[in-house]
């Protein structure tokens, strides 16, 4: 029962990540429209940019880290598990 309950959570948590990263992906476009129609200097908007994609990607990463620990848990230690998912919480 413990092992069934880990694995749909970490599946659980590996899919709102991953719909989380889509979303951010496909938002960009209107991110960098919205972008390119202020009046930002082109520092801050290159940096919104980098931060919108550097999000995006560390969704898919940890979503994609999430899969593999829901079907090889013993792969990654527990503590690391955790850490990841509160860096994505306090983002």
């Amino acid at each position: 029962m413990r092992s069934s309950t880990f694995k749909f959570c970490m599946l659980f948590a590996g899919v709102t990540l991953l719909a989380v990263a889509i979303y951010f992906f496909v938002t960009y476009i209107g991110v960098k429209i919205a972008l390119d129609n202020n009046g930002l200097t082109p520092f801050y908007q290159h940096s919104i940019r980098a931060l919108w994609l550097t999000f995006a990607f560390q969704a898919l990463l940890i979503g994609l880290l999430y899969f593999i620990v829901a079907y090889r848990p013993h792969s990654v230690t527990r503590e690391v598990i955790v850490i990841f998912g509160l860096i994505q919480l306090v983002e």
